[in-house]
């Protein structure tokens, strides 16, 4: 006997009557800061009379970090389609993942996209980022000239007396 595994009675694509697929938005790759990622995809459903069928609009949605289920960060039921952003966390830690946005029918098949990120793996580059960024900002709001030199000192400044925040 053969067991069901992840790609049993799985379709993609456009072509198919329903389905879910992930906005180019999200799906460009990206290291993520923080602790929230913004998801945003799309369930389509173009079945034949399913206006009138209110018991089969039922859309099971799991997001898995990976392919396997034990990786679980989301799931939730829709009873209609359209476009949806979901902030999901991943508890597993900085890393670079492979997330899996997957649909389930009341037929039981699965429809599936993945797609690629980083979350905080650079993330001591992305604050320095952060600080220089505000930094700029803020002599610009001031209207002053400072030579490279002036605003190391001022950044390290901030730094040792906690002049600078930097809100994720």
């Amino acid at each position: 006997t053969r067991t069901p595994g992840s790609n049993n009675a799985q379709a993609h694509g456009y072509s198919s009557t329903q389905g879910i697929f992930v906005h180019p938005i999200a799906r460009q790759f990206r290291d993520i800061l923080g602790i929230y990622i913004p998801i945003t995809f799309e369930i389509f459903d173009r079945r034949p009379n399913i206006e009138n069928e209110p018991n089969r609009r039922v859309y099971q949605v799991d997001i898995r970090a990976g392919m396997s289920a034990k990786r679980t960060i989301f799931s939730k039921t829709y009873a209609s389609t359209g476009v949806y952003t979901e902030r999901i966390q991943i508890p597993f830690g900085p890393g670079y993942y492979a997330l899996s946005v997957r649909l389930r029918t009341t037929h039981g098949i699965v429809y599936e996209d993945t797609f690629h990120i980083g979350f905080n793996v650079n993330y001591m580059g992305k604050i320095m980022e952060l600080s220089l960024d505000r930094c700029k900002v803020f002599v610009r709001i001031q209207t002053l000239s400072y030579t490279l030199s002036q605003l190391c000192q001022f950044l390290i400044f901030q730094e040792v007396y906690g002049g600078l925040s930097v809100s994720l």
